[in-house]
């Protein structure tokens, strides 16, 4: 059977350092694969960085650059469908790093014609020291192993074969052309602070279409990145600024199984009537909402009592993300309408700025 032609693309917007960490790590490895492109989508909204991007690349002649002027990680992921036909699409973010075994790997797992989806471990790579609350958000998956979605961490531990495709995480994420557009492409994804109300819920939103068209999705243990994982980001700030975001997607796939008669055959203006009083009931609770603690003061785990309070704070984050959300959602028809749009692919976010 012939090799899969391959494209991997990095979108970046502002982190022209690791950037090139993530570059010179798949050169290294594809020097040998002859049937692959590599491509940096900048997304960048000032000049400046765009120009730290392209001296960056100066440095890999092999890799093409092309620039995404539509704010937000979706629309540079689909920013190349029209113009690239490479039989499979290979989304990493720009803070990986490409282990040895990787290419070889999503190759061999695209030789099976029934793929459409593969994905594999993502394992920190530290920058620095790591506080002792950060292993309290570690949790098992249902295959073995463990995951921290907090940072995009995941080690099964071994093959999966038919996965449930939401274990096929973005910066990790090998997709068939032909299945992406046929599911409608990604949801739209980390947006610039003042476009929050039309975020929506990214790879998940697609990953959750394959599951319901039945497409195949396998993890492979050898499709190994290192995720570097820095002080940025190892604070309960960054943690409290994710759970709010992550507050924002939940709202927004609540919402657009509800508008699109997914979950109920209310009609819209009953749709928007019950959206109001759940709104109202939850803004009454949050005022007197705390998180759950545990009766038993022994923690369960050396580092457990110490992450309380950074859960407190993220739990806190999180509601307040939904209900600005729902609150958004509740007062705009647009943006209930952008909520229910089967796709995203032409969509250039600056349009909304004056809404």
């Amino acid at each position: 059977m012939s090799q899969p032609s391959l494209a991997v693309i990095v979108p970046t917007a502002g982190r022209s350092a690791q950037l090139i960490d993530c570059i010179a790590s798949i050169t290294q490895s594809s020097l040998v694969y002859s049937n692959l492109k590599i491509f940096v989508v900048d997304n960048n909204s000032q000049e400046p960085l765009s120009r730290l991007v392209k001296q960056s690349l100066e440095m890999f002649p092999n890799v093409e650059y092309s620039y995404c002027p539509s704010p937000g990680l979706s629309s540079a992921r689909h920013h190349l469908l029209k113009t690239l036909d490479s039989d499979i699409f290979c989304y990493v973010d720009d803070d990986v790093k490409f282990s040895a075994s990787w290419l070889d790997s999503v190759t061999s797992a695209f030789r099976d014609s029934s793929v459409a989806i593969a994905g594999g471990p993502s394992i920190p790579d530290f920058q620095g020291s790591i506080p002792a609350w950060f292993w309290d958000f570690f949790q098992p998956t249902p295959y073995g192993g463990w995951a921290c979605p907090w940072l995009s961490l995941l080690d099964i531990g071994h093959d999966v074969d038919n996965i449930n495709p939401n274990w096929i995480w973005g910066l990790n994420f090998a997709i068939r052309r032909e299945a992406l557009l046929d599911c409608g492409g990604f949801h739209v994804d980390l947006v610039p602070k003042q476009y929050m109300r039309w975020q929506g819920d990214g790879e998940t939103g697609l990953t959750t279409k394959f599951a319901a068209k039945g497409y195949k999705a396998v993890y492979r243990q050898n499709s190994l990145l290192f995720h570097q994982c820095g002080a940025d980001r190892l604070n309960p700030d960054y943690f409290a600024k994710r759970a709010y975001y992550q507050g924002v997607c939940n709202s927004y796939t609540e919402l657009r199984r509800m508008l699109r008669g997914e979950q109920t055959q209310d009609s819209p203006v009953q749709q928007v009537n019950l959206l109001k009083r759940a709104l109202r009931r939850s803004i009454r609770s949050i005022k007197n909402f705390l998180p759950a603690l545990p009766e038993t003061p022994a923690p369960v785990s050396p580092w457990a009592a110490t992450a309380v309070d950074v859960r407190a704070r993220c739990q806190q984050a999180e509601r307040e993300g939904y209900l600005f959300h729902q609150r958004e959602a509740a007062a705009d028809p647009a943006l209930r309408e952008w909520i229910c749009r089967d796709n995203y692919f032409d969509v250039d976010l600056r349009d909304l700025a004056e809404r």
